[in-house]
């Protein structure tokens, strides 16, 4: 009997703990459900959020770096009180100090150093030199000649020649311009160099070698214009056709001689019509 009711008891203590067992299982599982719930609501509210969130504004553009500050040059010994007069000057000309520091350095190197030059055209002879002291600066000249008589000496009394756009030099003086040239355009010439002078014939011309021995005995180059035909004598001269003719312009044909065609055909020039070859008896 008492066996029955130890075993009556155990029966409900077995039940008690499944009871138990099922409502622990239940709470665990309500529990992660309302946890995702939770995760899944605060999700939503963040959407939310960002969709309601004004847009960031755009970042601004990066300012640009500020240019490189020049070198400031210290000078050991400076006289205060006529910097302060420099200033001065300086603000009444409406100009920076620095400006006004490099016209009076520019100054003083050009009457220290012999410096001729911010003019259009100048020519030098020997005895211009022979005046000159030395180290002598030529600068800022549109068009400076040496004349053909000058010698190497005389020359080696130059120390720069610069921003000077045309340089005409004698041959033999090429070489040393070039070593003390800067920014400079030199061209060279020889001692006997000729003059260029311009001869048009309006109409059908013969030219026989009278002709170019006057220009070849004055020295001078001959740009020969002909408005028409042109007929090219067999007297004429290679030697002397090349020395005196420096362009040649033809509206019509040119007739000449075998021993001229080829240096025609490489005449600086035009030539409209044909380059004919004549023969000795076309001669008029």
């Amino acid at each position: 009997m008492m066996f029955d009711a130890f075993e009556d008891e155990n029966e409900d203590l077995d039940e008690d703990e499944d009871d138990d067992d099922e409502w622990v299982d239940e709470e665990y599982v309500h529990d992660e459900d309302s946890v995702d719930h939770i995760k899944r609501r605060v999700q939503a509210a963040a959407r939310e959020y960002r969709r309601a969130a004004p847009p960031k504004p755009p970042r601004p553009p990066v300012p640009p770096l500020p240019p490189k500050v020049p070198e400031v040059i210290g000078i050991r010994g400076l006289d205060y009180r006529k910097y302060k007069l420099v200033a001065k000057r300086a603000k009444a000309q409406g100009k920076t100090i620095s400006e006004l520091l490099n016209e009076i350095l520019d100054q003083y190197l050009s009457e220290e150093e012999g410096y001729i030059g911010e003019i259009e055209a100048l020519e030098i002879s020997e005895d211009d030199l022979i005046d000159l002291e030395e180290n002598i600066r030529f600068v800022d000249i549109d068009r400076l000649t040496f004349a053909p008589d000058i010698t190497r000496q005389a020359f080696k009394k130059i120390k720069e020649l610069r921003r000077i756009e045309l340089v005409l030099i004698p041959s033999h003086l090429y070489l040393l311009a070039s070593k003390i040239a800067r920014d400079c355009t030199i061209e060279k010439y020889t001692e006997d160099a000729p003059s260029i002078v311009e001869k048009t014939f309006n109409g059908d011309v013969t030219l026989p070698r009278e002709f170019f021995q006057v220009f070849h005995e004055r020295n001078e180059q001959l740009k020969l214009r002909v408005y028409g035909s042109l007929t090219l004598n067999h007297d004429v001269i290679r030697d002397e056709f090349a020395s005196v003719v420096h362009t040649l312009d033809v509206d019509e044909d040119i007739y000449c001689p075998q021993h001229l065609i080829g240096m025609v055909y490489a005449m600086p020039g035009r030539v409209d019509g044909e380059i004919i070859l004549s023969r000795p008896s076309d001669d008029s």
